[in-house]
C-alpha cells in the first residue's frame, strides 16, 4: 500500500512539473522583432531561454556562411552583416571552424555533410522568398530540393506543432542536458531563433531533446529544428547584445562566445 501511494505521489509530481507553463514577456526591438528572456523553474530544473521573435515579411531570416579563415563569434559577424538580431548556426568542425553541415546559399553548394554528422542532422532549414522551411531529409536529398538557400541541421523537433520522433536513440547528445539552440516558426508564419542555456548548475541547467521538444512547444512552435549547441549557443540582439550566457569562458556571463563560421540572422 505504502509502495502504491509513493508511487501516485510520484506520478503527479511529474505531471505536475510537465504541465508548467513559460511565462513569456516580450520587448520590442525594432518594427516586427521581440525579445525575451525566461529565467524560472520548469519541468523540474532551473532554465534560462532566449529568445527572438520575429516577423519574417518584414525581417526575412538570412543564412550567413563565413571562410574559415573569417570565422568570429555570433556578434561580431552579426555586426558586420548589419544584423538586428543573430544566432549561431550549424554544426562545424571547432580544429578548424570549417563548416561542419551542408550549405547551399544562392544556389551554389558551399560544403557537404560529413558521415560523421548523420546521428543527429535529419533535415534542413531553408529559406523561400521570405518564408522559413523546414524539412526533415537526409544527405541523399539535399540536391533535390527546390530551395536556393539551405543549411543542414537537426534533429528536426517539430513538424506541425507535434514532436517528430517518438524517442530518442541514447547517448550523451540527446538524453543529456546540455545548452541549445533552434529556430522555429509559429502557426501566424512568424520566426523564432531560441537558446536553452546550459551547464550552470541551478541557474541555466540546460535540455535534454525531449525537454527542447517541449520548451518549442511552450512557445507555440509549429515547426522546429536543432542547431549547434554546447559552447556555440549564443543568442544577439541589437542594444541589449548578447542575451543569453554563452558557455565557452565557462561563466555565468555574457562574454564567452565561441568563434563560428556561420550564423543565422536577420536585418
Amino acid at each position: 500500500m505504502k509502495k502504491l501511494f509513493l508511487s501516485a505521489i510520484a506520478v503527479l509530481l511529474t505531471a505536475t512539473l510537465w504541465s508548467q507553463d513559460i511565462k513569456l514577456e516580450w520587448k520590442p526591438v525594432a518594427k516586427g522583432v521581440e525579445y525575451c528572456t525566461v529565467n524560472q523553474e520548469f519541468m523540474g530544473l532551473t532554465r534560462f531561454i532566449s529568445a527572438v521573435r520575429f516577423k519574417t515579411c518584414r525581417h526575412p531570416l538570412q543564412i550567413l556562411s563565413s571562410p574559415c579563415e573569417n570565422a568570429d563569434s555570433t556578434s561580431a559577424l552579426a555586426a558586420k552583416a548589419g544584423a538586428v538580431a543573430a544566432m549561431n548556426g550549424s554544426y562545424f568542425i571547432v580544429a578548424t571552424t570549417d563548416n561542419g553541415t551542408y550549405f547551399r546559399l544562392d544556389g551554389k553548394k558551399i560544403a557537404p555533410t560529413p558521415a560523421s554528422e548523420c546521428f543527429r542532422v535529419d533535415g534542413v532549414l531553408a529559406l523561400k522568398g521570405k518564408k522559413i522551411i523546414i524539412e526533415v531529409c537526409d544527405t541523399t536529398g539535399y540536391d533535390a530540393l527546390p530551395y536556393k538557400d539551405i543549411i543542414a541541421a537537426g534533429p528536426v523537433l517539430l513538424k506541425g506543432g507535434k514532436p517528430v520522433r517518438d524517442s530518442w536513440p541514447r547517448g550523451k547528445f540527446f538524453d543529456r542536458h546540455h545548452p541549445r539552440s533552434l529556430v522555429g516558426v509559429d502557426s501566424k508564419g512568424r520566426g523564432y531563433l531560441i537558446v536553452i542555456d546550459g551547464r550552470f548548475p541551478r541557474q541555466g541547467e540546460g535540455a535534454t531533446l525531449d525537454e527542447t521538444v517541449a520548451i518549442a512547444q511552450q512557445f507555440g512552435l509549429k515547426d522546429a529544428i536543432n542547431f549547434d549547441g554546447g559552447g556555440s549557443s549564443t543568442l544577439w540582439v541589437e542594444g541589449p547584445g548578447v542575451l543569453n550566457h554563452p558557455y565557452d569562458n565557462r561563466r555565468f556571463d555574457n562574454y564567452g562566445q565561441r568563434v563560428v563560421p556561420n550564423i543565422l540572422y536577420i536585418k
